[in-house]
């Protein structure tokens, strides 16, 4: 034993000291090859292409160095938002330093204009980097705005007349609208507010690039910037995006050396201090960037936010004398790579030697390159990464920065964006009642029942018997069914079109066999309207054959929502995790519940026992009255918590899936959905989940009251009960399909589940999809699997029964049958938490294109094209190439 607990305890202490390694140390990258001999890896800017760094790589490779220009997203490509760049950056170098040993010893980034920014990016997001010196040069590293210092003039000028009519619109934002007088305040406000449009942040790195001198407003509207300097906040739980700041200052400084150049005559940055990281100062809100333009100054790196608080490692680089920031005069945007025009001198050329010969000799004292005998000096040749060739160019020539074909240049309107998430407590009070019927079922299931285990305990019998032995044998086949589950939705993915189809003529063909097995059984017993079953089942299963002819090319549109679904579960197989942990709760709560409602019927004689439980009998007596009375408190109760358990999972999707579409680079994206759920979100499920409980329990009620009429011999009042409880059914159904689209916006964006669900109103009325309520038939896929699963789960149990002495379950008649009914319903309702999770991404699927379909261009190419196609053969009219039948009104309502 001693041995035993010594190597626990070198365990415990291995595996933390893996963690403090892998975690909280921060390693700078050495090796014994000489900086001056590494690989070069050239990051370009905007609109750019790896040819851009030619002359520098003209001359490393005279040296014998290796160069590598990336190629992970050129020219139109690099329009697209910054967040979508970083990670194929990150893919692209891992696949070219895995198997060649010229990278083995380390290697250099040096990336211009938006390249310098991506590459501090990818140091940041890149766990196995081997980064040794960063050099930027003009680098986008902390945030663009046209302030009030002279410097910023040439800057703005070329933004409103050149690059950014070129990029955005006018119905998006029409430059030519101001003037020089606007200059000073009015221009820089309207642009504040343009930049805190999302779906533009979502597509545009411009837009990422933008930071609005006002409090609070970068934080929260930037995508890209916040996180990239750990500025963007973390609630106290959320695990993934605390991780996410460790190992952004983690692989930011195992750097070994920084470089940022930047200079007052660039022509194109603006302020050009951000590339030294400073930035202007702040206001109070966006109107006061009018106000208060002239009063803004440039707050310098060492009194940034940044910095004082040491967010991703700046101030420990620059104490260990590793950060090393150089003012350049003279130099314009695009003479850090090339002879060119300079912008604040068009009639002057920049010659790009003697800006390499400068910052080469800067380098001299970490030796990152020796003397460059190469150049190519052809202007003409050489296009700026911003401008092209240059920035004043022939109008009938296209401007390099105008996006392909594939993005579009234009937004929706800017009301119909995608919103920010909220961070708030909704829905509050009814978590209140519901914490406290939870603790209440608890209190009643401890207290009272222990008296019902044990007086249905078979005499005599010293093994498990009675109800225990069937919650035993109820939980082992639970478990047999949450694996089974796992392997369907693997089935639905794989087989998506083939299920739909299996399920629709499972649906006929079972109609069928009940038209032929019901009326060959009133023929046998001699009824006179033995022909009515053929006649009600028949016409059901020809209305379902009607039905199935008519939206047989619908198939395709459904199965392309559950294979993007199902992919985007199995991308994040944590999902299933959490719905392991969740089926483990619901099965807690049911014994629970059930221990709870019989032991108080028991304690109350509203169940009795005649005699003390034998192996030959165990005769129960109950009180019909009093145990409806009881069933009416206790079953929402039940369905209460069941389904707030249930939608808990569905919220938990709906954060994942749109964390997993906008393509989040943060570990624990699932726990972080799951815990926003269980926490900030759990007010608005409980609203959500109680009013369907009470429908569901009215529905209950209602077939328990039909059922005991008709055992009177009450028909009239049995079909009336009957009718009733299948309108409030049909009604409960529905307010169920509209919540499911309402939790996707409490999950998505946190919102309350009263402002969710005015969001679900809009998007229905606003876009003209409302048929998608109509072409729900991923939910016949559920049914069928349920089925299965369930039937399955039923032959598990009875299986195991076989093995047990029956006797030890004497208080049931048929104990087999018992058991296969019991695992029955837990099969299937373990199965449709699980269908829940599918469920819930398709709806989220929904929701997601429904608010910025262009933006899965940027994130998820690939569904994109599969949704794409799949609204446009469809929904040709309704779509609109993403923007619904009205094209010109946003998801308020308003023009």
């Amino acid at each position: 034993m001693a041995l035993l607990n010594s190597l626990l305890a070198a365990l415990l202490v291995a595996v933390a000291a893996y963690v403090y390694r892998t975690i909280y140390s921060f390693q700078v990258n050495h090796s014994d090859v000489a900086d001056s001999k590494l690989p070069v890896f050239f990051f370009h800017g905007v609109t750019g292409n790896a040819t851009n760094g030619r002359n520098i790589k003209a001359n490393l490779t005279a040296e014998g160095r290796v160069f590598v220009g990336l190629t992970f997203c050129e020219n139109e490509c690099s329009v697209q938002s910054v967040t979508a760049q970083i990670p194929l950056a990150v893919d692209q170098i891992r696949s070219i330093v895995k198997n060649d040993s010229r990278f083995d010893n380390g290697y250099h980034f040096v990336g211009h204009s938006q390249g310098g920014g991506i590459a501090r990016a990818v140091v940041e997001n890149m766990d196995d980097h081997k980064v040794h010196a960063l050099v930027s040069l003009a680098g986008m590293q902390n945030g663009m705005f046209y302030g009030p210092q002279a410097e910023d003039v040439v800057p703005l000028y070329i933004m409103v007349n050149v690059l950014g009519p070129q990029l955005l619109t006018s119905d998006i934002f029409d430059f030519s609208n101001y003037t020089t007088a606007d200059w000073r305040g009015k221009i820089q406000r309207d642009l504040a507010v343009l930049d805190g449009n999302q779906t533009l942040q979502a597509k545009y790195s411009l837009m990422n690039m933008a930071r609005p001198p006002v409090k609070g407003h970068f934080i929260h509207s930037n995508q890209y910037l916040p996180s990239l300097n750990n500025l963007n906040p973390c609630e106290w739980y959320d695990v993934g995006c605390h991780y996410t700041k460790f190992r952004h200052k983690r692989n930011f400084l195992r750097l070994k050396s920084a470089h940022f150049f930047a200079s007052p005559n660039d022509g194109v940055v603006g302020p050009w201090q951000h590339s030294l990281l400073s930035h202007y100062s702040e206001v109070d809100s966006v109107e006061e960037i009018e106000t208060k333009f002239e009063q803004l100054t440039v707050v310098d790196m060492k009194d940034t936010v940044a910095y004082q608080e040491d967010t991703y490692g700046l101030r420990s680089l620059h104490e260990r004398a590793a950060l090393h920031r150089t003012t350049v005069p003279g130099v314009s945007h695009n003479c850090w790579l090339a002879d060119g025009v300079r912008f604040d001198a068009p009639d002057e050329l920049c010659k790009w030697q003697p800006v390499w010969d400068d910052f080469r000799l800067r380098f001299a004292t970490v030796s990152l390159w020796n003397r460059p005998p190469h150049q190519d000096t052809s202007p003409s040749v050489m296009s700026s990464p911003i401008f092209g060739a240059s920035a004043y160019r022939h109008q009938d020539s296209r401007p390099a920065e105008s996006p392909a074909a594939g993005v579009q240049p234009s937004a929706p309107p800017l009301e119909s964006n995608a919103p920010p998430v909220k961070r708030e407590c909704n829905d509050f009070i009814f978590l209140l009642p519901f914490v406290a019927v939870v603790v209440l079922t608890a209190v009643f299931a401890a207290k009272y029942g222990d008296e019902f285990i044990d007086a249905t305990q078979v005499q005599d019998v010293s093994e498990s018997s009675g109800v225990k032995l069937l919650l035993r044998v109820v939980g082992l086949s639970a478990l047999a069914a949450a694996g089974l589950s796992v392997v369907w939705i693997a089935f639905m993915v794989l087989l998506a079109e083939v299920l739909i189809w299996v399920a629709l003529l499972t649906i006929i063909a079972l109609n069928i066999a009940a038209a032929i097995f019901l009326t060959k059984k009133a023929y046998d017993s001699g009824a006179d309207w033995y022909w009515w079953p053929a006649v009600v089942f028949g016409l059901i299963a020809l209305l379902t054959i009607l039905y199935v002819c008519c939206i047989r090319k619908r198939i395709k549109f459904a199965a392309a929502h559950l294979k993007v679904a199902g992919k985007a579960i199995f991308r994040l197989p944590m999902t299933l995790l959490v719905a392991l942990v969740m089926v483990g709760v619901q099965i807690g709560w049911a014994v629970l519940w059930v221990l709870g409602s019989l032991g108080v019927m028991f304690h109350q004689d509203y169940i009795k026992l005649e005699s003390t439980c034998t192996t030959e009998s165990c005769d129960l007596k109950y009180k019909t009255g009093a145990i409806v009375g009881v069933l009416c408190g206790m079953l929402l109760v039940y369905f209460w918590v069941t389904f707030v358990l249930r939608n808990i999972i569905g919220v938990t999707t709906a954060g994942t899936v749109a964390a997993w579409k906008n393509a989040a680079n943060t570990p624990f994206i699932t726990t972080g959905a799951w815990l926003r759920a269980v926490t900030l979100n759990l007010g608005s499920i409980c609203f959500g989940s109680l009013i369907v409980a009470i429908l569901e329990t009215v529905v209950w009620i209602l077939h328990i009251l039909a059922w005991l009429a008709g055992r009177s011999g009450n028909c009239c009042l049995a079909c009336l009960l009957s009718c009733l409880s299948c309108i409030i059914s049909c009604i409960e159904s529905w307010i169920e399909f509209f919540n499911r689209f309402a939790y996707s916006y409490v999950g998505c964006y946190g919102y309350s589940f009263v402002t969710a669900s005015r969001h679900v109103f809009k998007l229905f009325a606003a876009k003209g999809w409302s048929a998608i309520v109509n072409d729900d038939l991923t939910g016949n896929v559920f049914w069928l699997g349920n089925i299965i699963i369930g039937a399955v789960t039923a032959y598990i149990g009875v299986q195991i029964v076989d093995d047990t002495d029956t006797a030890r379950l004497a208080m049931f008649s048929h104990p087999d049958v018992f058991v296969a009914f019991f695992c029955f319903f837990t099969g299937y309702g373990i199965n449709n938490l699980f269908m829940s999770i599918v469920a819930s991404a398709v709806t989220t699927i929904f929701v997601l294109w429904a608010e910025d379909p262009h933006g899965w261009q940027l994130t998820r190419p690939k569904h994109y094209e599969t949704l794409h196609k799949a609204w446009l053969k469809i929904y040709p009219d309704e779509y609109n190439n993403g923007y619904g039948k009205q094209a010109n009104t946003p998801i308020d309502g308003r023009v």
